[in-house]
């Protein structure tokens, strides 16, 4: 985590929509949300109700998952997103933890709660405009 950051899961329609790393200080600054809830473990995609709190998404029936070699993964990012996630990458532990795990694999698995965080992470930090990461990850 970023020192003085929380992670924050937004809700619209009962599901959460995207997740951000946020000062607590500037909670009120965002709007537009159904409701704005502190989770180190929810993700997009997951369930939220006020009396049972998040549930995970229900895995998807007989469908294969994305694979992409990581080529194939990172040519779905813009030149300009790619390279300030490089430039970026020293700043944060979190972010550098993500590119390793990247450069690691030898392909990238759409579905991957690990990818997902990871997208979600960097659409928090500014890295990625509000609905890239679902556009990276449908194609």
């Amino acid at each position: 985590m970023v020192a003085g950051m929380n992670r924050y899961a937004l809700i619209s329609g009962g599901r959460v929509v995207n997740v951000i790393m946020l000062d607590p200080e500037t909670l009120g600054d965002i709007h537009g949300y159904d409701a704005i809830i502190e989770s180190d473990t929810a993700g997009p995609g997951w369930g939220w109700t006020q009396e049972g709190g998040f549930t995970p998404p229900e895995p998807a029936a007989n469908r294969p998952a994305a694979v992409l070699s990581r080529l194939e993964f990172l040519r779905r990012f813009t030149q300009a997103e790619r390279q300030a996630i490089r430039s970026a990458r020293a700043q944060s532990v979190e972010l550098d933890d993500f590119m390793f795990l990247l450069e690691m694999a030898e392909t990238v698995r759409l579905d991957n709660d690990d990818v997902m965080a990871g997208l979600a992470m960097l659409e928090g930090a500014g890295l990625l405009a509000a609905g890239r990461a679902s556009e990276i990850l449908s194609g």
